[in-house]
């Protein structure tokens, strides 16, 4: 019998379950028969059912077995139908004779009596085949259908996980692109804002020099996962903000809001920030000041939002792609959330709202952190 991986004892044990009660209701079937003297008539009840139903059940479980792999070995290789239908046009034309020949065989040697292949022995085999073709018949097209059944749905299976592991890798090869955009537009940003201070506070500048090497120390040497715990987003937050308002001062006034959020829970990694960087340079332009909220929710989801007092949103910065912090929040979502999140942007009430909505993520669980 061919070597059985490991993949194929589903369906070994479908065959063998299939087969074991076909074999106990035909052993019911025979044994009435045999109970009114119809068949059976020489055999003694004790061989009656060693070979009526284990010899039969093994010899038949092992030829759909073999049968099962080199089905399996046709969908795989993708054989032409006409030579699958040939195949089992042969199977079922010789499924009898294959069983009950060796069955009688067995029975014939194992009982002492001489074997001998003559025209009496042919007739009485040629009988038997008779009796029993009818039934073989509907025996093995119930069991090829379950193989090609199960088999089909086998390969489905495979090729529906060799799909979703291509797309993971796609999404994580996305996800890096995505994040390394992040940090040269993020380093620029705040480069940018040091150099002003520069021109104003030397002094200033270097604290701000040496709190962005801080930041960019814990960004670059976790580079590698795509969440956080919100307590480390919530640690970035005020590391960016610290480098913010050695330039902007007093002129900011930011409010968090954690509305008893478990600190296990993991987002998205660094998608607070581009937030904040947007409201401060959108928000704050040709304003004295400019009141920032933070506020983070849980219930059913995760919930950010980030809102501003300051100059209203222009929606054409999304439409043509001007806004390279706040898409790239989009399609990162997108890609770790499809289908189950939401990006709303809203100005209302005088403020500027972003809103982020997205399942929760335990730290426990299999994220890919």
């Amino acid at each position: 019998m061919p070597k059985v991986r490991k993949s194929d004892f589903g369906i070994i044990k479908v065959i063998l379950l299939f087969n074991l009660l076909h074999s106990l209701v035909l052993l019911g079937h025979n044994a009435y028969l045999k109970h009114k003297g119809y068949l059976f008539n020489i055999m003694e009840w004790g061989d009656f059912i060693f070979f009526q139903f284990f010899v039969d059940f093994i010899f038949s479980s092992i030829f759909f077995i073999v049968i099962s792999e080199i089905v399996e070995k046709f969908i795989r290789n993708g054989a032409r139908r006409i030579y699958v239908v040939l195949f089992h046009t042969v199977m079922i034309s010789l499924f009898t004779i294959l069983i009950k020949v060796p069955n009688e065989l067995l029975y014939l040697w194992t009982s002492g009596k001489e074997i001998s292949i003559n025209q009496e022995y042919l007739n009485v085999v040629f009988s038997g085949v008779l009796v029993y073709v009818h039934r073989d018949f509907l025996l093995y097209l119930s069991m090829i259908f379950i193989i090609h059944l199960l088999n089909y749905h086998k390969k489905e299976e495979e090729q529906n996980k060799k799909e979703g592991e291509m797309r993971e890798l796609l999404i994580a090869t996305e996800l890096k692109q995505l994040q390394s955009s992040i940090n040269p537009h993020f380093l620029f940003n705040a480069l940018n804002a040091i150099s002003t201070l520069i021109r104003e506070s030397n002094h200033r500048a270097k604290n701000a020099i040496a709190d962005l090497g801080v930041l960019l120390n814990d960004i670059l040497n976790d580079d590698s996962s795509n969440y956080n715990t919100i307590e480390q987003e919530i640690e970035l937050i005020d590391k960016y903000l610290k480098i913010i308002m050695l330039r902007y001062g007093n002129s900011i006034r930011f409010t968090k809001k954690i509305s008893q959020v478990s600190k296990n829970i993991l987002i998205p990694r660094f998608i607070i920030q581009p937030l904040i960087e947007n409201a401060i340079k959108h928000g704050f332009h040709d304003r004295e000041q400019l009141n920032l909220y933070l506020e983070i929710n849980q219930s059913n989801n995760v919930e950010i939002i980030v809102s501003n007092d300051g100059i209203p949103f222009n929606f054409s910065k999304m439409v043509d792609n001007r806004g390279l912090g706040l898409s790239n929040v989009k399609k990162r979502l997108a890609l770790l959330f499809p289908d189950r999140h939401d990006f709303s942007i809203n100005n209302t009430n005088n403020m500027v709202r972003i809103t982020l909505r997205f399942p929760i993520l335990k730290n426990d669980s299999t994220t890919g952190t």
